[in-house]
């Protein structure tokens, strides 16, 4: 068994651990090829209209959320301190005094010495371009500024330097306060920022990564298992759907049901009664998902059970609302059903019609005249309400006339610059093709639902009924 090395909590064995010193080693060569740029590389902005200046909030988008959120707060805290380091290199700073200028110049904040000896110095700052104005986050984040300190006065006094921030905004103080310890002896007996372990910080990156991978396998197989319970809720949601529609003379009826990749609860029933008559029930149960396709069986099962009530809407939704109320109040969910039932009596030319809160139906005459039937009283979601008694209109249909039931994913479906198909376009597209029979109209709402959408996928299941007298 191979000796362990252990890094930031993370276990490396002997042989990864020499293959990342190599690495590193390959690494510091290609560094010393690259072309390193200087202050005055970049002190050359061609920003002719803007000028040199940019929002603070972009300095601290880097600093305090980009670097410590990806590297995490510790590594960031080393490499901005080292970062630091290395530009004050590149400055001839001479004197304390001089790097007091140097700092106020670059604004970092407004910077003064309020101690001075000869082994240790201190700086305050107020209105600091770093931290002034957030909140106590345990912890000071004025890193790069520590490290610009630190590595001036290594120039000043060619001593080693050890500089610690001991207050901040970070910290819950309102001023940042440097404490900079110089000496050979003393820097070593501290944890140097600037004597960072490339090692660890490989290492570091190498958990992360780690990490990274083990949570990715975890949300792909979350996924996945999301993914199952999704075709399973399809699944159990298709079935609860009539495999074959009732034929009545004198009656056309067309259904069309899409379904969207999240799943809905959309649901739809025709039953044949008696004397010609046919019940259709369209619903929408509210939510997604499995819990969603769960429900809808519910509703599927309790309609199974209303046949008594099927040729009196009212009190049909009514009793369905009874019952769906004492399911969905179990517990603290909120849940309910949107309904619309017709009891269509071919015959007599009549229908029936009950509402709870869903898109009213919509009635096309053989001379291209529209109407809703919104004079429908009642309106109110099933399961929302307990014992609430649901009203009905009885409307007179002559031959030629169509009737649309529909659920809101029609009217709503939304395209890439997220406009919604809308009812308008519904309506002019019933006049315009009402000659034609219900599966011809409902293939061409089809057709225009698909010209709409285009690339874009429906975010909500979608479904049609037409029924015309002949």
């Amino acid at each position: 068994m191979q000796s362990q090395v252990s890094y930031e909590n993370i276990e490396i064995d002997k042989e990864i651990k020499e293959k990342i010193e190599e690495l590193i080693r390959f690494s510091v060569a290609e560094a010393k090829k690259q072309k390193f740029l200087s202050l005055q590389d970049i002190n050359c902005p061609m920003r002719f209209t803007l000028g040199r200046r940019i929002d603070l909030v972009y300095y601290r988008i880097i600093r305090l959320i980009a670097l410590r959120e990806s590297l995490g707060s510790r590594l960031a805290s080393k490499i901005l301190y080292q970062a630091g380091y290395q530009v004050a290199q590149q400055i001839n700073c001479t004197s304390y005094e001089q790097l007091q200028e140097i700092l106020n110049q670059f604004m970092l904040g407004k910077t003064i010495i309020v101690e001075q000896r000869e082994d240790f110095i201190v700086f305050e700052e107020d209105e600091c371009a770093t931290c002034s104005g957030l909140p106590n986050i345990g912890e000071a984040v004025c890193d790069f500024e520590s490290g610009f300190i630190a590595g001036s006065l290594r120039q000043i006094t060619g001593k080693d330097v050890v500089v610690e921030e001991t207050k901040c905004w970070g910290l819950g103080d309102k001023i940042c306060r440097f404490e900079a310890t110089i000496g050979v002896n003393l820097a070593k007996d501290k944890e140097i920022a600037n004597n960072y372990d490339p090692i660890e910080m490989i290492a570091v990156l190498t958990g992360k990564a780690v990490n990274a991978i083990d949570l990715a396998r975890k949300l792909e197989k979350m996924n996945n298992r999301y993914k199952q319970d999704l075709e399973m809720a399809r699944t159990v949601q298709l079935s609860l759907l009539p495999s074959k529609l009732p034929q009545v003379d004198g009656l056309e009826i067309s259904t069309c049901y899409l379904s969207a990749n999240e799943v809905g609860g959309d649901f739809y029933d025709v039953f044949s009664l008696s004397d010609g008559k046919i019940g259709i029930i369209i619903a929408d149960v509210a939510g997604h998902g499995t819990a969603s396709a769960l429900l809808t069986a519910s509703v599927k099962a309790i309609i199974d059970r209303l046949e008594h009530l099927y040729e009196i809407p009212g009190k049909f939704l009514s009793e369905l609302n009874q019952q769906l109320y004492s399911l969905l109040n179990k517990n603290d969910t909120v849940n309910f059903v949107t309904a619309a039932y017709c009891c269509v009596d071919v015959k007599n030319r009549q229908m029936i019609v009950a509402n709870a809160g869903h898109p009213y139906p919509i009635i096309v005459n053989s001379r291209g005249e529209i109407g809703k039937m919104e004079n429908i009283a009642g309106g109110i979601p099933l399961g929302i309400i307990k014992n609430f008694e649901y009203s009905e209109e009885v409307f007179h249909l002559n031959k030629g006339d169509l009737v649309l039931l529909y659920t809101d994913g029609l009217v709503e479906c939304r395209n890439e610059n997220n406009d919604q198909l809308g009812e308008k376009k519904i309506l002019e597209l019933l006049k315009e093709k009402r000659d034609l029979s219900s599966e011809q109209i409902n293939s061409f709402i089809m057709e225009e639902l698909k010209k709409h959408l285009q690339d874009s996928t429906l975010t909500d299941d979608i479904n049609s009924i037409i029924f015309k007298l002949t």
